[in-house]
């Protein structure tokens, strides 16, 4: 009931704020950079999955879904599972919400999808509008049909509702459907509790797992987010410790804590270099 409460509360949403796509080249740190973005609309057409490689796509069904959303996340995320060259199998696409594009290069997609040793990690570094949410997690997972899920995602240390008056940061909940197991090492991060929840495409991923009976649990990262910390090495470490925790993923992580935590802390230190006030968003 707790969770049901939790999703249903984080559904009803609106006044989203759009936000840009990663694209799948870049560099690391520059990718954080979400400078001289302007918002356009665009309602010619609903969420739709458009496949690079139509095999690796296919190969992902039934699998589990690893769905990362945020700056922090998808940073942690691209150091610990993805490769410089690795490419994405599909990119998930919203054109019907507002999206942010650069004012000179065309837009990048919302969301990019990976084939990573037959777990689907999907990352979205920005916001998933709140018009489209439900549509976009519905069409990831029409063509997944998903065995398990996990969702991490962050949100401000400012919103995380604590007897604390001063909580630390980063701070780590998390929420599973009805049908997710005790057993999982996830199980054992402290629950979230109301009035916490999720919203925008975490909540609709969650909420589709938890209508359809398969097993999910939502990591949320509560993190500060503010000029000098927008990529603080604590909750790169953070999200990096969540994802070397999830069974599936355990195959596919060969890097030493050592090695991975030299690389967040390198990432960390170039993006505090280029981030300023007017980048900021939570």
């Amino acid at each position: 009931q707790r969770v049901r409460l939790l999703f249903a509360e984080a559904m009803d949403i609106d006044g989203v704020e759009a936000a840009a796509p990663a694209a799948p080249d870049y560099d690391y740190a520059e990718d954080l950079d979400d400078g001289g973005w302007e918002d356009e609309r665009d309602t010619a057409a609903p969420p739709s999955l458009a496949p690079a490689d139509a095999g690796a796509l296919a190969a992902l069904k039934g699998s589990v879904v690893v769905a990362v959303f945020g700056t922090a996340p998808c940073a942690a995320a691209r150091v610990l599972l993805l490769g410089e060259n690795v490419r994405p199998v599909a990119t998930l696409l919203a054109p019907s919400a507002a999206v942010r594009q650069p004012v000179e290069n065309p837009p990048r997609s919302e969301s990019q999808v990976y084939n990573v040793h037959q777990v689907c990690l999907v990352l979205c570094q920005y916001d998933v509008p709140g018009e489209d949410a439900a549509f976009w997690a519905d069409k990831l997972v029409e063509h997944i049909s998903p065995k398990e899920v996990i969702v991490i995602c962050e949100k401000s240390i400012a919103q995380f509702f604590t007897d604390d008056p001063n909580p630390s940061s980063p701070v780590v909940r998390q929420l599973c459907s009805s049908t997710y197991s005790a057993a999982s090492p996830l199980a054992a991060i402290p629950p979230l509790t109301a009035p916490n929840h999720v919203d925008k495409g975490p909540a609709a991923v969650l909420s589709w797992a938890e209508r359809q009976g398969v097993p999910a649990l939502g990591a949320v990262l509560f993190r500060r987010i503010d000029t000098a910390q927008s990529v603080d090495l604590a909750a790169l470490e953070a999200v990096a410790a969540i994802l070397r925790a999830i069974p599936a993923l355990s195959p596919c992580i060969t890097k030493s804590e050592d090695d991975t935590r030299a690389e967040l802390l390198t990432l960390s230190k170039k993006a505090k270099s280029r981030l300023s006030d007017s980048l900021l968003y939570v």
